[in-house]
């Protein structure tokens, strides 16, 4: 067998070097290409944010105590729009309480009907609410505060169970608000229904950032 001569060693030394640059040169390239992905998603992800929009909120304040808290006495979940672009096909996912009603043999559910289409920066507007199941035409079931009831019946029963009870009397029961843009973007807001022993009040909040709610596009 022949000895390597000195260029045999340069030339292998050569190769070695070389397929380790390009390694090093491969890593950085895919390194750059995904740090310019994420700037560029960054950038589209603004310029989304700046497209015009509708931000629909959904608010709710009554008190649970005999003695009236003033400001506390809503009947009906509200729906505002403090976007800068009109929301249509406004929709309220049906609430309902986690359990039977001590004296009914279903779960309380509030249905809300559609809202056509709502304008930004006016007052809010009161939705119109279906309770089932239905108490009759006197018992004021077709709003929210029907729907209140039940459900401070049940968190009632539920905060009697030491196994099953809040630590600080917070009971929520989750729902989401949808609506679609003039440009066919739908989005959709998670919202919180909370029932609050400790401070004799319910009321509703929108959970997470308003900005992220988009969910599709059509």
């Amino acid at each position: 067998m022949a000895t390597p001569s000195v260029t045999d060693w340069i030339s292998a030394c050569s190769t070695v070097v070389a397929v380790v640059a390009a390694g090093f040169a491969a890593f950085y390239t895919r390194r750059a290409a995904t740090e310019a992905a994420k700037a560029a998603r960054a950038a589209a992800d603004q310029v989304e944010l700046q497209r015009p929009r509708p931000i629909v909120i959904a608010a709710f304040l009554r008190s649970l105590s005999e003695t009236k808290v003033p400001g506390a006495s809503d009947t009906y979940i509200r729906l505002r729009n403090i976007g800068d672009s009109p929301a249509f096909d406004v929709l309220v996912s049906p609430l309902e309480t986690p359990g039977v009603v001590p004296g009914l043999d279903s779960v309380s559910r509030l249905e809300t009907e559609r809202v056509l289409w709502l304008a930004p920066g006016i007052d809010p507007v009161p939705c119109v609410h279906r309770v089932i199941p239905d108490r009759g035409p006197l018992s004021g079931m077709r709003n929210a505060a029907g729907f209140v009831d039940d459900a401070k019946t049940f968190f009632d029963m539920q905060s009697r169970d030491t196994s099953s009870r809040s630590g600080d009397h917070r009971y929520e029961i989750k729902f989401a608000v949808s609506y679609r843009s003039l440009d066919g973007r739908r989005f959709e807001q998670c919202h919180l229904f909370v029932v609050h022993f400790t401070r004799l009040s319910a009321w509703v909040e929108p959970v997470g950032s308003l900005l992220e709610a988009a969910v599709r596009n059509y």
